[in-house]
């Protein structure tokens, strides 16, 4: 509820299409990508700016009814903005809101935990209010999202009762997840990192990346340095192509496309190239968008791939982009 999103996506659909290639465009305008914001509050939540113009909807639950979102609209095809909380059943629940906004929660802040680090202000709880919530599933079903295709969630510790309030929907749908996880308790009772990735495990999603948020401890003196601790992260799942599977024809290829957007809105090409090579991905996406798609995506690739090399030559040696990133190891002072 709280990060500002990273520029990640440099593909801009609405400027130059054209430059692009047809078949390119045809499978961006054909996915119908629905994405599910749950939990960001008055700003654009990680993992959803990437998808900007590329997505033809999308839901938005901002958690604290007090804020009004002034996302920018034009940003999308369309946007819809609904002030309930998701939660793991319908009702009525208390929100914790905090002196740092981005940290309220349906959960309480775990004091005991909140002290060992140095920002424990934030999380103190300047008020309560009574919030009505609604499961995910029978949210879908209100507003017409059964068929959604990625999911962002940062709703500070509730992460794994939604999932759960939703759990046809990640079956059947949902290709993609952006999710906050913890590995400290800094909520009572709230679930972490372990028991959130046994669960979308189990459901046939794997973890393709993960950006740690590191804090401070409360005895942190500027004089000495000590490396930050890890207090959470966020997580982004995907489902593998072998697992994207429907008896419909149509309903199989909308699938396929959706998750070749999310691979290419999140910079993971490999995943984006091997969906435009392996049976009957290729077939079904070569039928409807031509034969050209993947000399397009390679060309696209390749543009980006000059561009990041340019940006950043002077960390990346020859082949090192084909290495192993020990990002921790080589990074250690920073």
């Amino acid at each position: 509820m709280k990060h500002k999103l990273k520029n990640l996506l440099f593909f801009k659909p609405k400027d130059k299409l054209e430059s692009y290639g047809d078949s390119l465009i045809s499978i961006f305008n054909s996915s119908n990508l629905k994405i599910i914001d749950i939990g960001s509050g008055n700003g654009i939540g990680p993992g959803i700016g990437n998808f900007s113009q590329l997505s033809n909807y999308i839901n938005y639950f901002p958690c604290d009814p007090t804020i009004n979102s002034n996302s920018n609209s034009n940003a999308w095809k369309s946007i819809t903005h609904i002030q309930e909380a998701i939660w793991i059943e319908s009702g009525t629940k208390l929100l914790n809101i905090t002196r740092q906004p981005g940290l309220s929660s349906l959960l309480e802040p775990n004091q005991s935990v909140v002290n060992t680090f140095n920002n424990h202000a934030d999380y103190k709880i300047k008020s309560t209010e009574t919030i009505k919530t609604i499961q995910l599933k029978e949210a879908a079903e209100k507003y017409k999202f059964k068929d959604a295709g990625f999911l962002s969630l940062d709703t500070q510790g509730s992460e794994l009762e939604i999932l759960m309030s939703g759990h046809s929907l990640l079956e059947t749908s949902v290709s993609g997840i952006y999710i906050e996880t913890e590995f400290q308790e800094l909520y009572k009772g709230q679930s972490l990192f372990s028991d959130v990735d046994a669960y979308l495990r189990k459901l046939g999603f794997i973890l393709f990346d993960i950006d740690r948020v590191l804090m401070r401890r409360q005895n942190y003196s500027s004089k000495h340095y000590s490396r930050k601790q890890i207090s959470h992260c966020h997580c982004l799942y995907l489902k593998p192509i072998n697992l994207i599977d429907d008896p419909n024809k149509d309903t199989m290829l909308n699938k396929l496309e959706q998750l070749f957007v999310i691979a290419v809105a999140n910079e993971h090409y490999d995943l984006a190239r091997e969906i435009c090579s392996v049976e009957p991905a290729r077939y079904l996406l070569f039928d409807k968008h031509g034969k050209s798609l993947l000399d397009q995506l390679e060309d696209y690739i390749y543009s980006r791939t000059q561009t990041i090399k340019h940006i950043t030559r002077k960390y990346n040696p020859n082949n090192e982009l084909s290495n192993p990133l020990y990002k921790d190891r080589k990074y250690r002072y920073k």
